[in-house]
């Protein structure tokens, strides 16, 4: 788009009913100083402002009327030229630099000479063919209140108190190579002593007073210095401004403030006292002042200028970087020019259909041409070596869907502004601004004379929907005896709400009281379940999230947009839009994720979101215990039975493990494993019989078993009546052959539970004869964590799940049987090693054996009963 003339802002605030016309847009100074001087512009002002568009009203921020380049919004130039700020530069023909607030800036090199000996930072004379280099770079064409930190290319350096760097690379073995001293221009400045004492062509007569600079001497060095002499800038604390508050001159970076200094400043306006309302500069200024909160703690005042402002720039062009960092507009109202700071004014009177003295002309909406629904452009970072930065786009997703669906950002540049909260401020000011797009023209009575330009209106028309609505005068006319004609545009105080740097998802100032199509009712209820599913392409098991919601009340919604992110991600990714109230997530990885939809009515108007945020445990999640557990016994076998598992981890790819106590009050930590894991999909499994308690496990395909085991408690060890003819019994001695293992208070444990261990019992079994007998393995443990002490654990007794400690099963302990047919005293042939929990042998005698093993070297086991019997 065409950059666009500033809004008129002249002729406000009419006194007399004498006709007065607004200057038209576009006639310059030069050909309208007649008309301006008869209006009360001085010659004075008139020449100082010579070329300065269309009398005295500057560019709105967040108005329609702003200039599409890129220094045309903003001020102060563009990226590039803000980026040359920290540039050194060698011109003959330099303009002088205003810096407000604080900022990175070099300048012009107003001398660069070589001497061949001087004093180096140990005190000695150090010569040598131009040895050292002499360098003074001009900061700013004025006083400033501070010369900060130096940089040395993109170093930060520290200095000595004689100046000298005290940071690497320009300090090396103890000896600095760098010199830099501080001038801040004041008007008793005299000449550096050092430079006038070691440079004959610098003397006490060249004081550059009212102009800050620093000094720099260089000592050659080819290690120091490889890429030749280093760009020099310093963070300056610049100029100091007027109050018309306090009536003090002092350093500040308020916006209004550094405003007004540049309207009453030669290098500005050169406006006398006398053509400025300080009462309203003074209001600007308490509206900068304002705290605001920051997404990060704490608070900045709303409105600040940091940064530098070129003479050699147009002065319109510097005039809009200034007020475009306080979001506002300069007017000029009854003779004097008035500042007014981003901010909602109170309305200044009530108008109704009662005042009008005409026809209404209404404009409902701006040109296609001229919208925009988002904002984005650059400040000045100072975190980020005070360049040209991004800051955070700032958009209105209802506007987006007013414009249908379509993105359409504008671009600013901000280079007075350095902080990216107050940047993304100053764009939200203008989004809003931008999209309060209805336009009144009314013609009125002669009431209207006491207005001004600026002053804000409450307008009403029924007939429109309109009650007090707010309205901001843009401009205003007088021709002859006839109405005054008010051009307004519609205002609302939440265009300059800001909450902790989140901008507002609604339009503040909506164009009439009734029913908007575009303000869509959102769905409601956003659950989400999480399911496993069997792919059809054979890839196994896997999970899904299933989203839900109830429907938008809305008669005309077309679809629905559902979207989810991890919780620690930036971007969304987008489902399928559905006309259902119901969508999938096939294949999610387990995390914390939000979900949320919204609603897309027949206008492609969209609804804020309904959110959520869920847990998906995926196939991470512990399975289901085995349900419906039962037992039976058929001669000396166990038959256990329950019913098939719910989840589709186990009975594809999982199993069920199995565990067994004499102790029937013990849990899954106080048995030792039992017969071989079954596979998932079975029901059913035959196990020794034996008098204790059985405990069941579901296991996944992913190796996680369920929280809690199934049991049942058998009573006894067969249906047939058997005595007992021998016994062997290790406890509580354990005196057998030990590897790996040890006994200690009548408990058998291992040694080093990273490593399995071996307990031989200490005799073998000799019935004297061979027979047929039933042995029966008692085994009493509990799978214990030696470090789950009460010492050693943190939280609150009444959270502890389990006093004793966890009730884990990670080690085991299984029973092994070898047989012999004749006298195991004398010199036998044993067999193989059997497992044993019960069953029946033929032998005269039988040795026995006991493997531990830990599967977490957190925890290891303890056996406390032992012994074999054998029964016919």
């Amino acid at each position: 788009m065409a950059p666009v003339i500033p809004l008129v802002g002249i002729a406000a605030g009419i006194a007399t009913s004498s006709a007065i016309s607004a200057i038209p847009l576009g006639v310059l100074f030069g050909s309208a100083a007649t008309g301006l001087a008869g209006l009360g512009v001085t010659s004075a002002l008139v020449g100082a402002a010579a070329g300065f568009l269309v009398a005295t009203s500057i560019n709105v921020v967040g108005s329609r009327a702003f200039s599409a380049k890129p220094s045309g919004y903003g001020g102060g130039g563009s990226p590039q030229e803000a980026r040359g700020r920290s540039i050194m530069v060698r011109s003959s023909v330099e303009s002088h630099k205003i810096v407000y607030g604080r900022s990175r800036v070099s300048g012009p090199v107003a001398l660069i000479t070589t001497t061949s000996s001087g004093p180096d930072s140990t005190g000695a004379t150090a010569t040598g063919d131009n040895l050292f280099v002499h360098m003074v770079v001009a900061l700013a064409g004025h006083e400033v209140e501070e010369i900060g930190t130096i940089y040395l290319n993109e170093i930060p350096v520290t200095v000595d108190g004689s100046g000298f760097v005290q940071t690497a690379p320009y300090l090396k073995d103890g000896k600095s190579y760098v010199r830099v001293k501080k001038h801040l221009g004041t008007a008793a400045q005299a000449a550096d002593p050092d430079l006038v004492a070691e440079y004959p062509g610098w003397t006490a007569a060249h004081r550059l007073r009212g102009v800050a600079y620093i000094y720099v001497r260089m000592q050659f060095s080819a290690d120091i210095f490889p890429q030749g002499i280093p760009n020099v800038s310093a963070v300056v604390k610049g100029k100091r401004v007027y109050d018309p508050r306090s009536g003090l001159t002092a350093w500040t970076d308020n916006a209004a403030l550094c405003a007004h200094d540049y309207m009453a400043g030669d290098y500005g306006f050169n406006c006398a006292a006398d053509e400025l309302n300080d009462d309203h500069w003074g209001a600007a200024a308490n509206v900068c002042d304002e705290a605001v909160a920051l997404t990060t703690g704490g608070t900045r005042p709303r409105y600040t200028i940091n940064g530098v402002v070129d003479t050699a720039a147009a002065r319109t062009d510097n005039l809009n970087g200034l007020v475009a960092a306080m979001a506002g507009a300069v007017t000029y109202v009854q003779g004097r020019f008035r500042g007014h700071a981003g901010a909602f004014d109170a309305p200044a009177t009530d108008l109704d259909l009662n005042d009008l003295a005409g026809p209404i002309k209404i404009s409902a909406r701006p040109p296609r041409k001229e919208l925009f629904n988002r904002v984005k452009g650059t400040y000045v970072d100072p975190d980020r070596n005070w360049q040209p930065t991004d800051f955070p786009p700032v958009g209105n997703a209802l506007y987006v869907a007013q414009d249908g669906g379509e993105e359409i950002a504008r671009d600013v540049v901000l280079t007075l502004t350095n902080h990216p909260e107050a940047a993304q401020r100053i764009a939200k000011v203008l989004l809003e601004q931008g999209r309060q797009g209805v336009q009144v023209e009314l013609k009125l009575k002669h009431l209207a004379l006491s207005l001004a330009v600026w002053d804000t209106v409450r307008f009403t028309n029924g007939p429109v929907g309109w009650a007090n609505k707010v309205f901001r005068i843009k401009s205003m006319r007088h021709e002859g005896t006839g109405p005054v004609t008010l051009s307004l545009q519609e205002e609302s105080s939440a265009s300059y709400e800001w909450s902790a740097g989140q901008a507002a998802t609604y339009d503040p100032a909506p164009d009439t009281d009734l029913p908007s199509p575009f303000f869509v009712s959102p769905p409601v209820s956003l659950t989400v379940t999480e399911e496993l599913y069997v792919t059809r392409n054979g890839d196994g098991v896997k999970a899904k999230a299933v989203l839900s919601w109830v429907a938008s009340p809305d008669a005309f919604i077309y679809l629905y947009q559902a979207e989810y992110k991890l919780d620690t991600g930036t971007e969304w990714t987008l489902l399928p839009r559905t006309s259902a109230t119901t969508i999938e997530v096939a294949d999610i990885a387990p995390g914390t994720y939000n979900f949320r939809v919204k609603a897309i009515n027949t206008l492609n108007a969209a609804s804020v979101y309904e959110q959520t945020t869920k847990q998906i445990s995926g196939l991470a999640a512990p399975p289901t215990e085995p349900q419906e557990l039962y037992w039976s016994a058929i001669g000396g076998l166990a038959y256990l039975n329950w019913s098939p598992s719910p989840d589709l981890d186990v009975r594809i790819g999982g199993k069920y493990v199995f565990r067994y106590s004499p102790d029937t009050s013990g849990g899954w930590g106080s048995s030792t494993s039992i017969g071989n894991a079954v596979s998932g999909n079975a029901s059913s499994v035959v196990l020794p019989l034996m008098p204790g308690i059985y405990l069941v496990k579901a296991e996944d395909s992913s190796g996680i078993q369920s929280a809690a085991a199934a049991s049942v408690i058998v009573t006894q060890d067969t249906i047939y009546a058997l005595s007992i003819v021998a016994t062997v019994t290790e406890d509580p001695g354990f005196t057998g052959t030990k590897t790996n293992c040890a006994a200690s208070s009548g408990k058998l444990t291992l040694t080093d539970p990273t490593l399995p261990g071996t307990y031989l019992f200490h005799a073998p079994m000799d019935l004297g004869s061979v027979q047929r007998v039933r042995l029966t393995a008692h085994l009493l443990a509990t799978v214990i964590n030696p470090s789950d002490l009460i010492d050693s654990r943190t939280a609150d007794i009444d959270d502890w799940e389990d006093f004793d400690g966890t009730d884990a099963a990670a080690a085991d302990a299984v029973a092994f049987v070898r047989t012999t047919q004749t006298d195991p005293a004398g010199s036998p042939t044993w067999t193989a090693w059997n497992r044993l929990h019960s069953g029946e042998f033929v032998a005269r005698g039988f040795q026995f054996k006991l493997e531990l093993t830990s599967y977490d070297p957190a925890y290891t086991i303890e056996i406390s009963e032992l012994n074999v019997k054998a029964a016919q």
